[in-house]
């Protein structure tokens, strides 16, 4: 930041690799202990990693109190070089991380609370403190920045996101990972392979991944049809259609 011109706004984009396994951290970030030295994924067994998983917690824990003190570093800067007044500053967690809670480990392997929930936090100049209770969505970052960047063009144009900071509110969540697309609301948790696979079949839960039997699963699915057939047509609204001559 140093560098800018200090004469034109700026935009600084900062990804931290410390929270991602092996959890990186410096000695005097420790807070839990005892931790695991290192992880070693050649030869990390699923006996062994099962019989860790909380060494490895601690050392996760410590790699995001050292995220913590960056996040600080980045606060002081501002401070001292008056810049806050005037600086929209957004922290996010771009996923969560699961310790076995649900029998994985690490992330981008489920849709489970543990991988998919994440920090949010925003600094505004000029507005007051407060806590946003309601279901949000990676997608809503976008139309909460670009009115203040002085986008004047409706959000349809250019996001599926919901402006939180407009009083605008969400029904339900879409999440996606390699394979597959999530569907959640108030009720459902729902995963759909993105391959059609005769074998594969949606998984339906709870919102917070509560275990359904398979009536309840189908039940469930079929009470949600419409809202995932909204859903599918969501996420193709920005996609460039081509016909075939």
């Amino acid at each position: 930041m140093d560098t800018r011109d200090k004469h034109r706004p700026f935009f600084t984009f900062m990804f931290f690799e410390s929270p991602h396994a092996r959890y990186y951290f410096p000695p005097e970030s420790v807070i839990r202990t005892p931790y695991l030295d290192d992880i070693n994924y050649f030869t990390l067994s699923k006996t062994e990693l099962a019989s860790q998983i909380h060494l490895i917690k601690n050392r996760y824990l410590n790699s995001v109190h050292h995220l913590d003190s960056q996040f600080g570093r980045v606060f002081d800067y501002l401070k001292q070089h008056d810049l806050l007044k005037n600086t929209v500053v957004l922290m996010l967690g771009d996923h969560g991380e699961e310790f076995l809670e649900n029998g994985r480990w690490g992330h981008n392997s489920a849709f489970t609370d543990q991988q998919t929930r994440t920090p949010l936090v925003l600094w505004v100049p000029g507005m007051k403190p407060s806590v946003y209770e309601g279901m949000s969505n990676h997608m809503d970052v976008i139309p909460m920045l670009m009115p203040m960047l002085g986008v004047k063009n409706p959000q349809q144009d250019y996001t599926t996101g919901f402006n939180l900071l407009a009083g605008e509110t969400r029904d339900h969540a879409v999440i996606a990972e390699w394979s597959s697309t999530g569907y959640i609301d108030r009720d459902a948790k729902i995963t759909l392979p993105l391959s059609v696979v005769a074998a594969q079949h949606p998984l339906v839960t709870g919102p917070h991944d509560e275990v359904l039997s398979p009536q309840e699963q189908d039940a469930l699915f079929a009470r949600k049809a419409k809202n995932l057939a909204a859903m599918l047509e969501e996420l193709g609204r920005y996609l460039k259609k081509t016909q075939a001559k």
